[in-house]
């Protein structure tokens, strides 16, 4: 298991998992009275999850067995670039592989402190979910023509360019360690696009429409 943020821009690789990671997941309920009934009870939507951490940055001066990979920053670096990515208001992809918590989100508090005198800093960190706003933009329908060479001449080119896209399509073989962040990332530029891949591909893999969870050997279609 390895727990990271991610973004186009940033990777930080957390040196030691934590002993739990809390996650707070819930509905929007709001009361509204009802002249002759009372108050009910109105399902507002999904609200943002939250997610809270706690663990310590190790002092590389200890050699700790246990930590999860060598070569990992100092502890202060870990101090600086959490603090650089919350006061920045950056947003970063938190990622618990082998679990379902793979979701954008923001760091909205950071406290850290030295209990011993090991050189370790412990820390607790929160983060709140990132929600993109899509507004979608309305186009004017286009006329209908009653010619119909025209038509013809619309479809075969449509039908032509359908032939050329299948004959482009790319393939991803899922390998151990992939995730559809990175996969996206390689193919489209952008880790952010991993939703491209999941609308591509639900169809074969109906659990993407649950989690973002994606097995060594599955084809993914680009």
């Amino acid at each position: 298991m390895e727990m990271y943020l991610k973004n186009d821009k940033h990777i930080f690789r957390f040196p030691i998992l934590p002993s739990t990671i809390n996650v707070q997941d819930y509905a929007i309920i709001n009361d509204s009275n009802i002249t002759g009934l009372g108050d009910v009870a109105i399902f507002g939507g999904k609200g943002l999850r939250t997610i809270e951490i706690s663990s310590f940055f190790p002092n590389p001066k200890r050699k700790y067995k246990f930590v999860n990979y060598s070569n990992y920053p100092k502890q202060w670096d870990c101090v600086s670039k959490i603090r650089g990515y919350m006061n920045n208001g950056e947003v970063m992809r938190f990622i618990v592989t082998g679990t379902e918590i793979n979701f954008q989100a923001r760091i909205t508090d950071f406290t850290f402190s030295q209990q011993d005198g090991t050189g370790d800093v412990y820390y607790t960190i929160n983060l709140k979910e990132y929600r993109e706003i899509k507004i979608s933009s309305t186009t004017p329908a286009k006329k209908k023509t009653d010619n119909k060479n025209r038509t013809s001449s619309k479809d075969k080119n449509n039908n032509k360019n359908k032939t050329s896209t299948k004959s482009k399509q790319t393939i991803h073989t899922v390998k151990k360690g992939d995730t559809l962040y990175d996969i996206a990332k390689k193919y489209y530029g952008k880790g952010s696009s991993y939703k491209k891949i999941i609308e591509k591909n639900k169809s074969k893999y109906p659990s993407l429409t649950k989690n973002t969870i994606i097995k060594a050997g599955w084809k993914l279609v680009i």
